[in-house]
This record gives C-alpha cells, structure tokens and sequence, in this order.
C-alpha cells in the first residue's frame, strides 16, 4: 500500500504516527512523509527530519518550505494547489492528518487543505483517512466538544515505539524536558495510556474520517 503522512510541521508526523508509519514500512507499504511549513532554520530542521524519516524507514519526504504560522495568510488556492500536487503523486491507499481541533492554525488549515485534494472525485485510490493527535497542539486548545480528540482507532505500536523515540530524539532542535510535551517521557506517558486503553503496552491513537471497504 501507498501511505501518506501530512506534517504540518517538522516533527508532527513523528510525535502523532512515528510507531504507525513504522509498522507500515515493517509490512512493506511505502510511507510519504509531506512537511508543510519549515521555520527559519529549515535547513537545520530538514536535516533532522531527513534523520527521523531514515529511522522510521519512510520512502520519500517532500518540503512544501511554506512559513510556520503563516498558512492562514496564503491564498487558499495556493496551499490547496500544493497538497493536491502531493496527492496526485503519491496516490495514496491510506492518508494521515493532524487533528482539525489543534490549537494551532496551521495544523486545521493543513487538514481542510488535504480534505479538498482527497475529495472522492479527485482522488480515487485513498480508502482510509485518519487524523493523529499531536503532544502539545492536540491537548492545548480550548475544552468544547468540537474541539475534543475522541479517538476511534488504536494502532499497537509495542514493537515500534523505540523507533518512535529514536526518530524523535532526531529532532534535537524540537525535542524538550519534561514535563513539556515535546519530551521523551510525555511521549512514553500518552503511548501507555492509549495502549492501556485496549490492553497493549504502547498504542497511537487516531480518529477515523474516512474508511472505504
């Protein structure tokens, strides 16, 4: 199969699928991984992503080099235009997004975008699109309801959750201590605790937004 990983930053698509995007490879699929935005030091960041992806065994990683926290700015056709040019590439059986409800507005600009390019009449081959929850954007915005992760979807990441950790620590400009998120223990703590939920040591969670049998 044919998976692709949307990231609206350097790091999201390891902190909310490195365990999935793994087993992935493990099965023989081939991963894409597509970063959004790059910051100042893109050079730096993609260096390091560069890392993480050779870890997690990823295929191929495209660099849109649009600028952090600026998506909201770009006429929408532009960004639009981007991600379908990475859908119709890469026509993809499986798709991961970022969760529509994260605080921050590049990460629900990067889902509404990637929806347009996988709308049933233009892409034909994705019959399975999940959203993935990312450490300090998912759990940091506003407690409503429609802004709640509800998960309906675990992926058992026991065997791949060192690879997880390696690929993240890839991230030496992005990685923190803890308590922040972005450390190497709050990771462990939210993969238990979704592996607790269905009775595994380790677990990514996903809410599922399409699903074609």
């Amino acid at each position: 199969m044919r998976i692709l990983v949307f990231a609206p930053h350097n790091d999201d698509e390891v902190l909310g699928a490195g365990g999935t995007i793994k087993r992935h490879v493990r099965s023989g699929d081939t991963v894409t991984v597509c970063e959004i935005t790059s910051g100042p030091r893109y050079k730096l960041l993609q260096e390091e992503a560069s890392h993480a992806h050779k870890i997690l065994g990823v295929s191929e990683s495209v660099f849109l080099n649009f600028p952090v926290g600026k998506l909201r700015n770009l006429e929408q056709s532009e960004l639009n235009g981007k991600i379908a040019d990475v859908v119709s590439a890469v026509g993809p059986d499986v798709v991961y997004v970022p969760f529509i409800g994260d605080i921050h507005m590049d990460h629900r600009e990067t889902v509404e975008s990637a929806m347009v390019a996988l709308r049933p009449m233009h892409c034909k081959t994705a019959k399975e699109i999940y959203m993935y929850e990312t450490l300090s954007e998912t759990g940091w915005n506003l407690a409503q309801p429609d802004r709640a992760f509800i998960p309906n979807v675990w992926i058992d990441i026991t065997d791949t959750f060192e690879d997880k950790i390696r690929a993240m620590n890839c991230y030496e400009s992005q990685i923190c201590e803890y308590p922040h998120p972005r450390s190497a223990e709050s990771i462990e703590a939210l993969a238990k605790y979704r592996g607790a939920a269905v009775g595994v040591r380790y677990a990514e969670s996903f809410a599922l937004i399409r699903l074609v049998k």
